[in-house]
């Protein structure tokens, strides 16, 4: 070896030496003795093999005991899985309109105003607020208004024509996106809108008209009644807009593609647009409705320079979906109490599945006593033993989190979407739910391994190998029996709670709403389609035998109309009724079947019944008369006095979470009012009735697809709507009975290894099979009773608090409660008595023996 090798490794050894003395004399100075680290790194393996050693023995003896690890699997898995469904949606529902950039900074404007006693809500407001918002109140940034599109739009591509329905668009200003930045996937947001003849089209029509997604420059026309066509550029095109959007459309249109727009900018411009926001910076509600409000009462003045009345209150966007209670509302609404109630269900569940999950391990640890009295015997300690366990349960729990996560995200994707909750949601899409779901499951494996260690770490090890550990079952309020009522009182309301969904379900769907529903069918009129020219089509289909009345509306059947009000005249009184109202031809009351309780129908052949107005009874109840036919109003309409010539039954259009409006018909005149064709189809014929119908709506609708609206579809939805949520409930209330009943399977175990000698016992001295069924049922009878005495109190007051939020709802009575206690018992009894019989006909010599 040259020398300055050899000298280079010399020097090197020298200053690891050195390295090393340093390192000694570093740790001598803060205390530690020579070979901490040494020792420290050799602790740490010990306890690597010692984890590794409980992971090996938790596969074992899971392996061992494939009975009780397939009940394990089973109650997590469902139990868990069903908990992350439920937050899934959950966490969908409460997070409405968050996705929205800069959502926190984005209102929508409302219009409140006193017609007599009452405050009607809208929905929409004046054109013109947008403009005094930018120019008198500088802290809002940007505000745009839009309008929705009242008639479905006959859509010419390539000489195809399709259909857009009505409600399914927007005309707006060119600002949209700075306020509402829905995302994009071709063209440019800032300048999609600015242009007359500016189309944003979905991403779903895209598809459908074209085939693809990227047709920005593209043309398409909608065809007007004259057979006139409006030519369309497409400047941009939606990504699909996520479904926990209140705000939900295919079609966007410029408003500057009508002079109209412009008009309906001015102070008078009057109140048909829905107005949102966005302030430079997030405000309270009262700061921004205390600005909004003394501007307006500057600009908007009657003509001595008084206020008009009108107040413009501001609510969040984050908030609409809940809170969206008012007329003309723009987008689906929420039921708040529903979603906690959900939530609460699934809450109810994991805490069940954790409870009997404990309850069934701390079965099997009993069964392994004796392994448990060996390892103390050899030297294990309490610690060692119970961190055993603890690895135990917390290994399967994990491993069952993990197969529920996938479980519940195949489901949502297919049972749950198709049946229960119609939206495209993941687990994987909600990080917040999969950690909330992970940590929930392992804190079962904690609490769960906890417990069963505390029930068995700490036996002593003498007793357990001469087989004299303790069996007693303890006091009736003990930690167990508080859990095992525990988990029945939740199953029990659960059961109550259901069984009053399914009943208030049922009830809306049997009660008389005041109309008929079968064989009825709507029809919306397109935009290529005259009102002359459906009225040829409605009298085509007089002569037609399964046909057997129609009749035109304004405004769809179900759902909100305009605001209405009448004045008359009484004994030198003035009347007043306010509420809602809407255009009806004579065919109208006939088709639906609606009743007249006084007065007479609307008739063409009476001259006068131009002017003629029909109200219901809540109208009628409103205004204080026993009779009202004849009277006629104090103000005259479009140089007519209208007159009340009858009176109809109240009926149901409207949600019945609130009580039926006072209603005001009007003769339907024809013309722009001729816009919803309902058809009364034979019962008997509907079939034959509807295809005759089709043919006769394919001769004159020019290529538009034949789509009718089935009234008694519209009506489901509407139940479904408000009680879209039940169904849920009522299914995950069947799965918490699942689980309660793997459970008990665990808790009969349980029972059975702890008094199993004195079953020996009892049949040494004569008892039969019988009386130890009776004397393990009994026990648990008296749990359950006390379950269902501490259930009902809850359940009357959580059930009566549901049932507040209808105007019209079903009552509680003794027949759920009993339903619910017979189902409860029945299912405990079934399981006890096959778990014990097992027992019971056990050889007590092969249990005493042990003695």
């Amino acid at each position: 070896m040259s020398p300055k090798p050899f000298a280079l490794l010399q020097t090197s050894i020298i200053s690891i030496q050195w390295l090393i003395l340093v390192k000694n004399q570093l740790l001598a100075s803060l205390g530690f003795e020579h070979g901490f680290l040494h020792n420290k790194l050799s602790k740490l393996k010990q306890l690597k093999v010692m984890f590794k050693s409980f992971i090996i023995l938790a596969f074992r003896n899971l392996r061992r005991d494939k009975y009780s690890t397939f009940l394990y699997f089973l109650l997590l898995i469902v139990g868990i899985s069903s908990f992350a469904i439920i937050s899934t949606i959950y966490h969908h529902e409460i997070s409405y309109d968050r996705f929205m950039p800069d959502g926190d900074r984005i209102y929508r404007s409302t219009t409140y105003f006193k017609r007599g006693d009452q405050e009607v809500k809208w929905a929409i407001t004046n054109g013109h607020l947008p403009v005094m918002m930018e120019d008198k109140i500088p802290e809002i940034e940007e505000a745009i208004k839009f309008q929705t599109i009242q008639a479905s739009q006959v859509i010419v591509v390539d000489d195809n024509k399709f259909d857009i329905p009505e409600r399914q668009g927007f005309y707006t200003d060119a600002d949209f996106f700075k306020v509402l930045d829905y995302p994009l996937l071709h063209g440019d947001s800032e300048t999609a809108l600015a242009d007359p003849n500016s189309m944003v089209l979905s991403q779903k029509y895209a598809e459908r008209f074209f085939n693809r997604t990227d047709i920005v420059g593209e043309t398409i026309e909608v065809e007007n009644s004259d057979k006139s066509r409006t030519a369309y550029k497409i400047t941009a095109v939606l990504e699909r807009i996520p479904s926990n959007s209140h705000l939900q459309f295919d079609m966007l249109i410029s408003g500057n593609t009508s002079p109209r727009w412009e008009r309906m900018s001015t102070t008078s411009g009057g109140f048909p647009v829905h107005v949102y926001f966005k302030t430079k910076v997030a405000y309270d509600i009262e700061t921004l409705d205390e600005k909004i409000q003394a501007a307006a009462d500057k600009v908007y003045v009657n003509s001595n320079g008084d206020p008009r009345g009108f107040s413009f209150p501001a609510q969040r966007f984050h908030d609409i979906h809940f809170n969206a209670e008012n007329l003309f509302e723009a987008g689906a609404t929420g039921n708040l109490l529903f979603t906690h109630i959900l939530m609460a269900v699934g809450l109810v569940i994991i805490v069940i599945a954790s409870i009997n999950f404990s309850i069934l391990y701390t079965s099997k640890s009993l069964a392994r006593a004796k392994e448990i009295g060996i390892r103390k015997t050899l030297g294990s300690s309490h610690w060692a033993i119970s961190a055993r366990l603890l690895a135990e349960s917390c290994l399967l729990s994990v491993t069952c989190t993990l197969l529920a996560i996938g479980t519940a995200d195949v489901l949502l994707k297919s049972v749950v979407k198709q049946h229960l909750y119609q939206a495209d949601l993941s687990i994987f899409s909600t990080p917040q739910v999969v950690v909330i779901v992970l940590v929930a499951g392992l804190v079962v494996g904690v609490v769960s391994g906890l417990y069963v260690a505390s029930k068995t770490a700490f036996f002593n090890s003498s007793q357990i190998l001469r087989g004299r550990l303790k069996t007693q079952r303890g006091a009736f309020f003990g930690t167990r029996n508080l859990l095992i009522i525990f988990q029945f009182v939740l199953t029990s309301v659960l059961i109550t709670a259901s069984f009053m969904f399914m009943k208030q379900v049922n009830y809306v769907k049997q009660k008389d709403v005041g109309y008929e529903r079968t064989a009825l069918i709507n029809i919306v009129r397109p935009s290529n389609i005259t009102p002359a020219l459906l009225e040829v089509f409605r009298e085509s289909l007089e002569s037609e035998s399964s046909v057997v009345s129609s009749g035109y509306m304004l405004y769809s059947f179900l759902g909100d109309y305009n605001a209405g009000a009448i004045s008359i005249e009484h004994e030198g009184d003035t009347l007043s009724v306010r509420g809602q109202s809407n255009f009806m031809g004579p065919g109208i009351i006939p088709t639906l079947d609606l009743q007249i309780v006084e007065g007479r129908n609307f008739s063409d052949d009476i001259a006068s019944d131009s002017a003629a107005v029909i109200i219901n009874e809540a109208a009628k109840r409103q205004l204080g008369l026993t009779e009202v036919a004849g009277k006629s109003f104090t103000y005259k309409i479009m140089g007519f006095t209208p007159r009340i010539v009858g009176v109809v039954k109240d009926f149901h259009f409207q949600s019945f979470m609130k009580e039926i409006p006072p209603l005001i018909i009007y003769k339907n005149p024809g013309n722009y009012y001729h816009k919803n064709l309902m058809i009364k189809l034979s019962e008997q014929n509907a079939g034959e009735g509807l295809r005759r119908v089709e043919e006769k709506w394919n001769e004159i609708a020019s290529g538009v697809p034949f789509e009718p609206q089935f009234l008694e579809t519209s009506f489901m939805g509407m139940v479904e709507k408000e009680t879209k949520l039940s169904k849920m409930i009522s299914t995950y209330t069947v799965v918490s009975i699942i689980v309660a009943c793997l459970g008990l399977i665990g808790l009969v175990r349980y029972t059975n290894e702890q008094r199993k000698k004195e079953m020996g016992i009892r049949k040494v001295y004569g008892a039969s099979e019988k009386s130890i069924l009776q004397l393990v049922n009994l026990y648990f009878g008296k749990l359950i009773l006390a379950a269902i005495l501490v259930a009902i109190p809850l359940s009357v007051f959580g059930i009566d608090k549901w049932l507040e939020t209808f105007a019209y709802h079903t009552e509680q009575g003794p027949l759920e409660y009993a339903f619910s206690a017979v189902l409860l018992v029945g299912l405990a009894l079934a399981m006890t008595s096959f778990q014990t019989m097992k027992a019971a006909r056990s050889n007590p010599v092969d249990v005493l023996k042990e003695e």
